[in-house]
């Protein structure tokens, strides 16, 4: 009787693991084998270090049938993959603001869906209703994302992360997925980066894959939305998506939302660049102890990621994104005057309501970081420049002569 019942443990764990949405088995077994072989970063590695690795991939395989068994809970449970997805999606580099205006934005809870760190991690309406519904969700919430060491304190000056703020999607692919440049933060193995940049070398089926698994994490934040705002109509919110590493994505994002807007942040390539290694180095020291400076290849091979990414940005703005539905704004611009941007944004998506007041603050800009090596992609600079002035911004109405007009049309 005992070895029966274990022999059905057992399937019911292989069955779970073969129907999980979630991990990206191939990258898993590639994060193995990394840990495993001896490779540059090796020597920079401890052994409780490459002993928390094993832990942690350990730990991915053993709760991925409590995930998989979630996830389909919610399928049998819920409808909200007939919720319709109205997508706003900040598609600007890394370390361009894109954070703060993220969330500025989403304190339009009437207008905008955003997703919380803690629901990128953990995409379930059910636990998501039960956390609610006991009280728990703040006691969670409120946990911050940081490591309690000196470099989390200094990573979260930069970037600051609670598992209730409001995240960029890529959250979720490496959380969820583990296919994300995200996890070199944690697992710097240099080798892994070549590898996470290799989006569009997947299988259809995959990137199929990953485009309706990540539209589902979607419709279920509008669903928590609706559930415990009923007030709100569906057809009245757009889903603010964010999503400043993931260029390579994007194409298949936007045909999956044919009708998405896109708000493009844009920050000097050098200032951008200087800040983003400064959070990286700081993030990886935070996470698992090692420097990234003693690692020889990683700044080259973070400038020619940076590289393509600026690239594949320049495409998406030139080829990709409708000109209709895109608007280009200036770090400059909205980092000194909020408000109006906030009103540039809402004539974009086309709302006759005037904006809330931003109570968001922006970090200081022009600060130097320690990096020193002179890096401007100036092909990209340049480009972007022409966008701002195709667009003419400064002819868009600023947010308060929104609110004059508002106020004469309702006299």
């Amino acid at each position: 009787m005992l070895i029966a019942l274990v022999c059905l443990y057992f399937s019911i764990v292989l069955v779970l693991l073969c129907i999980a949405p979630f991990p990206h088995w191939p990258s898993y077994l590639c994060l193995w084998k990394q840990v495993i072989i001896k490779n540059d970063t090796t020597p920079l590695l401890p052994i409780s270090v490459r002993v928390y690795y094993a832990y942690f991939l350990l730990s991915v395989l053993a709760t991925a049938p409590v995930h998989s068994l979630l996830w389909w809970m919610d399928r049998l449970m819920f409808d909200h993959r007939e919720l319709m997805v109205r997508l706003v999606c900040i598609v600007g580099q890394p370390r361009s603001g894109t954070t703060a205006l993220h969330r500025m934005l989403m304190q339009d809870g009437r207008t905008f869906v955003g997703a919380p760190h803690l629901l990128w991690r953990y995409p379930y309406i059910s636990l998501h209703i039960l956390l609610r519904v006991t009280g728990l969700y703040e006691v969670f919430a409120s946990q911050n994302y940081w490591n309690a060491n000196e470099a989390g304190a200094a990573a979260a000056k930069m970037h600051k992360n609670t598992l209730g703020d409001f995240e960029e999607d890529d959250i979720f692919w490496e959380e969820r997925f583990m296919f994300h440049y995200f996890l070199t933060l944690r697992f710097p193995y240099m080798d892994m980066l070549k590898y996470y940049n290799g989006y569009k070398t997947l299988p259809g089926c995959t990137k199929t894959h990953f485009m309706t698994t990540h539209k589902e994490v979607l419709q279920k934040a509008i669903f928590l939305k609706l559930f415990f705002h009923q007030d709100l109509k569906e057809n009245e919110l757009f889903f603010l998506s964010k999503t400043p590493e993931t260029m390579e994505m994007m194409e298949d994002i936007s045909n999956t939302y044919p009708d998405a807007h896109y708000i493009v942040p844009i920050r000097d390539s050098k200032a951008s660049f200087n800040s983003q290694l400064t959070l990286a180095r700081t993030s990886t020291l935070s996470k698992c102890g090692v420097d990234v400076k003693q690692i020889a290849r990683y700044v080259p091979m973070m400038l020619e990621k940076k590289k393509i990414d600026c690239l594949e940005q320049q495409r998406l703005l030139n080829e990709i994104f409708p000109p209709s539905r895109t608007l280009v704004i200036s770090f400059k611009d909205y980092h000194l005057n909020n408000l109006d941007t906030l009103g540039h944004i809402y004539q974009l998506l086309k709302l006759s309501h005037s904006p809330v007041t931003p109570k968001q603050t922006f970090g200081r800009s022009g600060v130097d970081y320690g990096y020193d090596f002179d890096v401007a992609f100036d092909e990209l600079d340049n480009y972007i420049l022409e966008k701002l002035e195709s667009n003419k911004i400064s002819e868009l109405k600023t947010s308060s002569e929104c609110s004059e007009e508002i106020a004469h049309k309702s006299d």
